[in-house]
Formats: C-alpha cells, sequence, structure tokens
C-alpha cells in the first residue's frame, strides 16, 4: 500500500485511482494480447531447434549464443515478459484497490523499457516495494 510520508498512514483509494488503475489494466491488457497474437499471426515465437542445439548442454553453448537469431528472440521475449508483468501488476492492483479502498504502490517501474544499466534495473525500478 502507499503511505503518507509525514503520518505513515495508509492513503486511502480515490475513485481517480481506481478509474487510472482500470485505464492501465486495459491498455496493458490490449497491448500484451496484441503482442502476443503477433507471434502466432507473424510467426514470431522462437522455434527450438532439433538435434544437438535442442539439448540444454546445446542450447547455451558458444555456438549457440553468437546467433542473431537468438538475441531477437531473447528481446521479443523479454518484452513479453514485461508487458505480462505489467498487466498481471495492474491487475493485481485494481483487485485490491477495490476490495480494500486503500491506495496501492506500484511493484515496478517498467524496469525493462526504461532501465539505462544492470544497476538502474536491478537497484531501482525492478523491485520498488524494498
Amino acid at each position: 500500500f502507499e503511505k503518507d510520508p509525514n503520518t505513515d498512514e495508509i492513503l486511502p483509494a480515490t475513485i481517480r485511482d481506481v478509474l487510472r488503475l482500470t485505464r492501465n489494466f486495459l491498455v496493458a491488457l490490449f497491448l500484451s494480447g496484441t503482442f502476443k497474437s503477433l507471434f502466432v499471426v507473424v510467426d514470431l515465437f522462437p522455434k527450438y531447434a532439433k538435434g544437438p542445439e535442442s539439448t540444454p548442454a546445446g542450447f547455451y553453448s558458444w555456438r549457440s549464443v553468437t546467433k542473431p537469431q537468438i538475441w531477437k528472440e531473447s528481446i521479443l521475449i523479454a518484452i513479453l515478459f514485461q508487458l505480462y508483468l505489467d498487466t498481471f501488476s495492474f491487475g493485481l492492483m485494481l483487485v485490491t484497490t477495490l476490495l480494500t479502498w486503500k491506495k496501492t504502490a506500484p511493484f515496478s517501474d517498467n524496469p525493462v523499457f526504461l532501465s539505462q544499466s544492470p544497476s538502474d534495473f536491478w537497484g531501482r525500478r525492478w523491485n520498488l516495494g524494498t
């Protein structure tokens, strides 16, 4: 929950907070659904090789890591993962706010898209709850 910095009390939620969370949830749901649909329609979903590269040792081999296809697929999966995190966190915040009428604090600050370094990702954007 979000607390008042002066009194350390949990802030009550307003209708405006509920509407903002509803909008954020619906936008994230639409974006994640659209992006996931592109994996099917445009056939972007990663193809896992059959043969030596399909084993864990082959998948993590130097030969496999140097292929541009692996990097493209990893970036696409990272984007999808971030969209899923946003969608589920906004949904959880919305449900919590509706059940308690207390203002909820965000889980993260868009770490995949806004981070400028690994320390920015882990230290300042990934977990805002600690």
